[in-house]
């Protein structure tokens, strides 16, 4: 199956969630449906960069499912007390281990990564130069990174300003835009009373804001990929091999649940 038009990939930010994209990957690369831009926020910044340089998704699965507790506590080891936690350079050694050296712009796919500029709220979209510092400028977490300086400029993640990076997308010319989204709010995960505390009242309201954010982006996407991954991958149960397959499996079922609508627009693919 070829495409008539240029078909996008925007993989949102969702931190551990982002397993979840390689099995969106699988399921679109076995049903046949080409993509030529893939665009990243964040996790998706991660797994997007990795499958544009590879092109390979079961090699992306294995590089990820194989990922040891040490190897996480050695990439996030470099504190920084600074602007954030971590300063982020063990994450970039990390990725250039398996990026060696790559440029954007000589990849076989096209691909860019979205970042934040703080001072100017605007969306930085790297489509060109180092794949590794794309990457790291797009998953500088406020807090937990130190902010990814940038000719001068101080950028943080990009899930901040395009949690869904479908405008990114069309940006590098996507015709059609294939969105996945991996912010939820889920009442499920909070219990409200006349009691609750204060830390968990800002948490909520955090998620509701990017969530909104999210749904009003997707809305300018084509088709939306919304795996339920909410309750399977945090920081905490990382270690935990089945919740990585299961966070695949349910990114690998909620494409396939996509793709005969996907299929089905004939005005875009063709036998």
């Amino acid at each position: 199956m070829s495409s008539k038009q240029k078909i996008g990939l925007a993989l949102g930010s969702g931190g551990w969630r982002g397993f979840s994209h390689i099995g969106v990957i699988k399921a679109l690369v076995e049903s046949g449906i080409k993509i030529d831009i893939i665009t990243g926020t964040s996790a998706g910044a991660v797994v997007g960069g990795f499958y544009a340089l590879t092109k390979d998704i079961k090699l992306v699965e294995d590089i990820f499912m194989n990922l040891k507790l040490k190897d996480l506590a050695t990439t996030f080891s470099d504190l920084a007390l600074r602007s954030g936690i971590i300063k982020g350079n063990n994450m970039e050694l990390f990725l250039e281990k398996y990026f060696k050296g790559a440029n954007i712009e000589n990849l076989d796919v096209k691909f860019a990564t979205v970042a934040t500029d703080i001072r100017t709220t605007n969306d930085v979209v790297f489509s060109k130069g180092s794949l590794t510092k794309a990457v790291r400028a797009s998953s500088s977490l406020p807090g937990f990174f130190d902010m990814f300086q940038n000719n001068g400029n101080f950028l943080i993640d990009g899930g901040i300003t395009q949690p869904v990076p479908v405008r990114a997308a069309r940006q590098l010319g996507a015709d059609k835009v294939i969105a996945v989204n991996l912010d939820d709010y889920s009442y499920r995960t909070f219990e409200f009373s006349s009691k609750t505390r204060a830390t968990t009242v800002a948490q909520a309201s955090l998620k509701l804001i990017r969530y909104r954010l999210a749904q009003e982006l997707c809305t300018e996407a084509d088709w939306v990929i919304e795996p339920d991954v909410s309750d399977i991958i945090n920081w905490s149960n990382l270690r935990y091999r089945e919740k990585r397959i299961k966070a695949i499996e349910m990114g690998y079922q909620a494409a396939l649940e996509k793709i005969k609508e996907i299929k089905s627009d004939s005005k875009h693919f063709i036998p």
